[in-house]
């Protein structure tokens, strides 16, 4: 897509990796949103998406293909909880030694370890539950098995570091192939 004549925007640059399973499509998508390209720009084609996508579509019982997704949710939401209790108790405990108290009338460290230690828990629970989703459509598909044929992953950006980290996502986790395109 080429910007209007007079427009400052520079033209939208695409970088397309193929990869033959899933689970590595997966792995990717995940790479490049940590790597902060927006969950919007990536897109997913090839023999092997469409067969996954004509099979999810096709599926009377979708939980067969939520449990994974299920599980990861479950999993992140877990490990994100029990990091954040221990955040949460060190911040109670150096709140107690420095006498910082929420509770008036309460000198009991301990409460305050404990108070802290929940609050972090459940914080980092729900942390943990909303950074396992993502909002883009490909990703959700990357769950389904894969079928055979090729996985294509595209990336398009008007921002250079955005194709620029891309590549090297793609290359770090270990692409076929990686061709830039307009």
């Amino acid at each position: 897509m080429k910007p209007p004549p007079g427009s400052a925007l520079p033209p939208e640059q695409a970088i397309i990796a193929t990869y033959d399973d899933m689970a590595q499509v997966r792995r990717a998508i995940d790479a490049l949103q940590y790597s902060g390209i927006e969950a919007g720009r990536i897109k997913l084609g090839g023999e092997g998406a469409l067969a996954a996508a004509r099979a999810a579509a096709a599926a009377r019982n979708t939980s067969a293909a939520d449990r994974p997704l299920l599980w990861r949710v479950l999993w992140r939401g877990f490990w994100w909880s029990v990091w954040g209790g221990v955040a949460g108790a060190l911040l109670g405990l150096l709140f107690s030694y420095f006498g910082f108290g929420f509770l008036p009338g309460v000198d009991q460290p301990l409460i305050q370890i404990v108070c802290w230690a929940m609050f972090g828990h459940i914080g980092g629970a729900l942390w943990g539950c909303y950074a396992a989703l993502t909002m883009g459509d490909a990703w959700g598909l990357t769950f389904q098995p894969s079928f055979g044929g090729t996985i294509l992953i595209a990336v398009r950006s008007s921002d250079p570091r955005d194709i620029e980290r891309a590549e090297r996502v793609f290359r770090e986790k270990q692409a076929i192939s990686v061709t830039r395109g307009d």
